[in-house]
């Protein structure tokens, strides 16, 4: 059986699955002022990835903290091409445009790719930040075709902004993407600030493992038998919730709560990492298949809660300390994101 997600470009795919979307355009209920200037988040996660959901949720609290004059408006990934027609004729040139951060940039979670060309491509004349990512292509024909697609769509915009959340995309970006103004700066998460969650610890270890196509851990078990004398709590950073602007922050606190209350995180997950840090939870983290926890970690090392092992060992020789907040990395990001905002 032929796989037409293997053959057709990742664009094409994603239209004709979403071919109903772009048909029966759609007007939001928004009411919205000539004189206002607004921030639009395009590409809101509307599924329970709860990594996902906390960096939208650090990425508006970033903005609202240094950008307050503007007004914030979001749309799902899931529905923004209902809207496009309407977004098109309503985003102002003056409004800024901000694409959520992740490990979705290349070909291995096409939709998200597939989205960002088409937002991209649509809005020529608006200054577009894309948060914090990691990018991952593989080596083969078709993502080096759809590679090269990318590079000259992102080339085109005279207005973009790539952050880059570790140095090895930091360098893919600089090379791929050289018309683009490229930033090196934390995951957004790590700009959030848990340290006083949960006043008192249970003798409990959290374990948090992928069990998706990122994972390159292949002993779960092994890693539990190494803990087996011990409390153990099994975690997944996901939620059955549909989340949104409403909900949000609530369902990622419970979240965060949750880890907050062991003595100790287990993780292969990124987020499950970041999330032990902002909440001054011991952590293991272990290597995932792409290699960004071990590159986000690099802005973490020695300075809190975590430790990074490429093979777990089942040792817990280290010792309790207060997590530092990347204050001077955020400012400066700050400072970058000001002058891409300002310039004419």
């Amino acid at each position: 059986m032929i796989n037409l997600k293997q053959i057709l470009s990742i664009e094409i795919n994603y239209k004709l699955k979403n071919i109903k979307k772009y048909l029966f355009q759609k007007k939001p209920t928004y009411v919205l002022s000539q004189t206002d200037k607004y921030i639009y988040f395009l590409d809101v996660p509307s599924y329970g990835n709860l990594g996902d959901q906390a960096i939208v949720f650090a990425m508006k609290k970033f903005m609202a903290d240094f950008f307050n004059t503007y007004k914030q408006i979001e749309f799902q990934e899931s529905n923004v091409i209902y809207y496009l027609k309407w977004l098109k004729k309503t985003i102002k040139k003056d409004d800024i445009i901000c694409l959520t951060g992740g490990g979705n940039m290349g070909v291995m979670y096409q939709k998200y790719e597939a989205l960002r060309r088409i937002l991209i491509k649509n809005f020529p004349n608006n200054k577009i930040l894309i948060f914090p990512q990691t990018v991952s292509y593989e080596n083969n024909r078709y993502c080096n075709k759809e590679l090269e697609k990318s590079k000259n769509i992102y080339n085109n915009h005279k207005n973009l902004l790539l952050m880059a959340r570790e140095e090895k995309t930091f360098s893919i970006m600089k090379k791929l993407y050289n018309k683009c103004q490229i930033i090196l700066c934390p995951d957004i998460v790590l700009y959030l600030n848990y340290h006083n969650l949960i006043k008192t610890k249970e003798k409990t270890i959290g374990i948090c493992l992928r069990n998706d196509k990122e994972k390159s851990l292949t002993f779960k078990e092994d890693v539990l038998n190494k803990i087996s004398m011990k409390k153990k709590l099994l975690s997944t950073l996901c939620s059955e919730k549909n989340i949104n602007a409403q909900n949000r922050e609530k369902i990622i606190t419970n979240k965060l709560k949750e880890f907050a209350k062991n003595e100790i995180i287990i993780t292969d997950r990124l987020h499950g990492m970041i999330f032990a840090y902002i909440t001054n939870t011991l952590c293991v983290a272990l290597p995932n298949l792409n290699g960004k926890v071990e590159g986000v970690y690099k802005w973490i090392e020695n300075k809190g809660t975590v430790v990074f092992e490429k093979k777990f060992m089942g040792d817990f020789n280290f010792k309790y300390k207060v997590s530092q907040e990347l204050s001077k990395e955020f400012d400066t990001l700050r400072k970058k994101v000001h002058s891409f905002i300002d310039k004419e």
